[in-house]
């Protein structure tokens, strides 16, 4: 959109043109034809060329859709490691849990605007299936436990309500009893080691609870899938839009479940050594805005490679900054202590040094190394 546009709103008010945690309904809506989103989605897959950043080729490649480029050209290649540690990560925190509690119950109490609840959406498909109606009452009723509004003075107060903010609040009192700058006013951290055992019982209980949402998400999918597969008499095109889309928004949940119950199970456990997990409360200025645990690839290039670069034909990656250290010299890491962060971007650096010195990468089309259909890269390894 033009930069102009945003200033003839109030302060933060353009971010209502977007629809950044599900709101949309897709087929569902009035303006669905003419909404200029969806418009250029669908140019984009008739589309010869198709210019979009990092996040947005992954994101896609990583939902496996079908649809998705098979011959990519990455430029400015050094920010490509940093975009893949963001896409393939995972974070159980209080903000994302709500969100996920959002989308599925919709609007509770006296919240407003556009959002809508999974009853609202296929409330209509389901009166006509019983099974898939009981699958989307169970996962309605399972999404209450997961944090509701409120949840961060509830937790300030020791007062958690269901499993999932009782995990939050041992979070938070993990990573005080461990931080030395508790009145420095900046984000919190420590590693997801050695925890006590009210942590190891509340990501236990948060565990099972997890675990009883994803069945029966899994449960309607099944029953949307054969919805499609016997398409009956009252199943439209507008219908059969907005059961698809409800499909895909399912399994993207389900996969962020997925992640979430893997990190929990790894609470108490051995750690996984392709991860770096820990704890964290975000702050600014010293007011608390979300908690939880997180988890990132130590290296991500490995789940970029299967996800993006083995289903391409061909992928090109350049940069004009991106090349090893010289002759000599080791790259300079620098001893002491680091935040769990900066250990992912250490690893993140290290495949950044191994890539240029086994490739200089070229922006030029005729390097016949690089533009060959098998090629794959030092990233895949």
């Amino acid at each position: 959109m033009p930069g102009w546009l945003p200033s003839l709103f109030r302060r933060a008010g353009a971010t209502a043109l977007t629809d950044r945690r599900g709101e949309c309904v897709y087929a569902g809506c009035p303006h669905y034809r003419k909404c200029f989103i969806e418009r250029a989605e669908r140019a984009g897959r008739e589309a010869d060329l198709v210019i979009a950043n990092h996040a947005l080729v992954m994101v896609n490649a990583a939902r496996g859709r079908p649809d998705a480029p098979t011959r990519i050209l990455f430029d400015e290649g050094h920010h490509l490691f940093d975009a893949a540690d963001s896409t393939f990560a995972a974070a159980l925190t209080g903000q994302e849990a709500i969100e996920m509690r959002r989308w599925i119950v919709g609007p509770e109490g006296k919240s407003r605007g556009r959002r809508r609840g999974l009853a609202a959406r296929l409330l209509d498909v389901c009166s006509y299936d019983d099974q898939g109606a009981e699958a989307l009452d169970a996962a309605v009723e399972a999404a209450r436990a997961l944090p509701s509004d409120g949840w961060l003075g509830r937790l300030a107060e020791g007062a958690p309500f269901g499993p999932v903010e009782a995990l939050l609040h041992e979070v938070r009192g993990t990573v005080y009893a461990r931080s030395k700058a508790q009145e420095a006013g900046y984000g919190l951290e420590t590693e997801l080691a050695e925890p006590d055992a009210a942590l190891i019982a509340a990501a236990t209980a948060a565990l099972e609870s997890l675990e009883a949402l994803a069945k029966p998400l899994a449960a309607l999918v099944r029953r949307l899938e054969a919805i499609l597969e016997n398409a009956p008499d009252w199943l439209d095109s507008q219908a059969r839009a907005r059961v698809e889309g409800a499909i895909t928004g399912l399994t993207w949940r389900r996969e962020t479940l997925s992640a979430w119950i893997g990190l929990l199970g790894r609470v108490g456990g051995v750690a996984d050594p392709d991860f770096v997990d820990w704890l964290a409360i975000d702050r600014v200025e010293g007011r608390e805005y979300d908690i939880g645990l997180h988890r990132h690839w130590l290296d991500p290039t490995r789940p970029l490679a299967r996800a993006v670069l083995e289903p391409a034909h061909g992928v090109l990656v350049t940069s004009a900054t991106l090349r090893g250290p010289k002759a000599g010299r080791a790259p300079r890491h620098g001893p002491g202590r680091c935040t769990c962060r900066q250990r992912s971007a250490i690893s993140r650096r290290r495949a950044r040094s191994t890539m240029g010195r086994n490739r200089k990468c070229s922006s030029s089309p005729t390097s016949r190394a690089a533009t060959s259909p098998g090629w794959r890269g030092p990233m895949q390894g």
